[in-house]
């Protein structure tokens, strides 16, 4: 949950949206533990709008160390290629403006990782 009260935290999410780099980011979210442990709605929020809107990124929820440990390897694999290949497959300086595209089936590649040699222990 956020540490601010709701209208702060909706206030600073409106003023990062509205920044150059806010509109461009790759922002995601994971929320860690049993859902009722966090708030989903205020996590979705952060999620970079043009994702949320264009690719329908919600929160992606671990409820396990491996889950968690799957998820971050994924999207951190997700987002390097996905901004990797709009800077290698555009011409114009416009295009490179433009946000790394992202979608809810990129996010769901967590089955093709190997993970098999980490442990709980490892992770915490």
């Amino acid at each position: 949950y956020c540490t601010q009260e709701e209208s702060d935290y909706d206030d600073a999410i409106k003023r990062l949206n509205a920044t150059p780099w806010g509109k461009k980011a790759v922002r995601l979210s994971i929320g860690i533990g049993d859902r009722n442990e966090y708030n989903k709605e205020q996590l979705d929020e952060f999620i970079s709008p043009y994702l949320r809107r264009e690719g329908q990124v919600e929160t992606l929820e671990a409820d396990t160390p491996r889950q968690l440990v799957e998820y971050i390897k994924v999207v951190s694999t997700v987002a390097t290629r996905s901004a990797s290949n709009t800077k290698s497959n555009t011409e114009s300086e416009q295009a490179l403006a433009q946000p790394a595209v992202i979608t809810k089936e990129d996010l769901e590649e967590t089955s093709s990782l190997d993970n098999s040699k980490i442990t709980a222990e490892e992770v915490w």
